[in-house]
Parts: structure tokens; sequence; C-alpha cells
């Protein structure tokens, strides 16, 4: 009991961490989206537009990640149902004396 509720802590905690990161992630992006690049480069050697080229590929990575974190949930809880329902009614298949109903003629 006290292993969940220390795991459920640090989700909730890990879950905190990555909205303030995101939060301060799009603000950032917001706020430097519109400079003037002074350099003959531009997207090359600008440190600005490198930290926004970073931030926007952090921000895709992440989204990535909770969205194949989202797939495998649903495909192991869909799993877990399928299962479910071929073990109960191919293997073991309910009749009326295993529910033991009584029969009256």
């Amino acid at each position: 009991m006290k292993e969940n509720i220390k795991t459920n802590r640090k989700c909730a905690a890990l879950s905190v961490l990555l909205i303030i990161f995101i939060i301060l992630t799009l603000i950032y992006t917001s706020m430097e989206m519109h400079h003037e690049c002074s350099h003959e480069l531009y997207h090359e050697e600008c440190p600005i537009c490198r930290i926004i080229n970073i931030s926007i590929l952090s921000l895709e990575l992440l989204c990535f990640a909770i969205v194949s974190a989202f797939v495998a949930a649903n495909f192991h809880f869909i799993g877990n149902k399928i299962t479910r329902f071929i073990c109960n009614s191919v293997i073991n298949p309910t009749t009326l004396i295993s529910q033991k109903i009584r029969i009256n003629d």
C-alpha cells in the first residue's frame, strides 16, 4: 500500500514538472518567435533560433511520448479485455450447472 502511495506521488511530481516544462517552453517560444535575426546565416548561427528549434523539437518529442504511452495503455487494456472474453466464453463457457440455476419442470 505504501509503495502505491510513493509511486503515485512520484508520478504526480513528474506530471507537474512536465506541465511546467511545457508552459515555460511555450511562453519562451511565443515571446521570441518573431525576433530579428542579426546573423548572416539566419537560422544556423542565431542562438535564439537554435533554442526555438530545440524547444519545438522537445515539445514534439514530448507529445509523441505522451501519445505513445496512451496508445500502449489502450492496447494493454483492450488486449486484457479480449483475453478475458476468450477465457470466459471459449475456454470456460458458462452453463446452467456452473451458474447453479435450478430448472423446474
